[in-house]
């Protein structure tokens, strides 16, 4: 595993859910599942490994998350990268 580009929006509405989703470079990898994770945010969580949701918040939230997957090349260690996702309150809570 050389890549992971995020192929979903970088943005959603809280109370509302954004399905994650990747694609592995190189497209030859060994392995290229992807595992999801969010750290450091009380509100903010991911369900199935690849819905992210959050229930609310009062502003414009910046959140950000790492997608990793196992790299073959090395042992024991997965290649990693951290995307930033933008989650806006409902208008409708203002």
């Amino acid at each position: 595993v050389s890549y992971i580009v995020m192929e979903n929006e970088n943005w959603f509405y809280a109370g509302e859910e954004l399905e994650l989703t990747a694609r592995v470079e190189p497209d030859s990898a060994t392995n290229s599942r992807v595992i999801w994770s969010v750290y450091g945010y009380d509100d903010v969580y991911i369900e199935n490994n690849n819905i992210l949701k959050c229930e609310y918040v009062w502003d414009k939230t910046s959140v950000y998350i790492t997608a990793s997957v196992q790299n073959g090349l090395t042992d024991d260690e997965d290649y990693t990268k951290e995307f930033e996702i933008t989650i806006f309150p409902k208008s409708e809570w203002y």
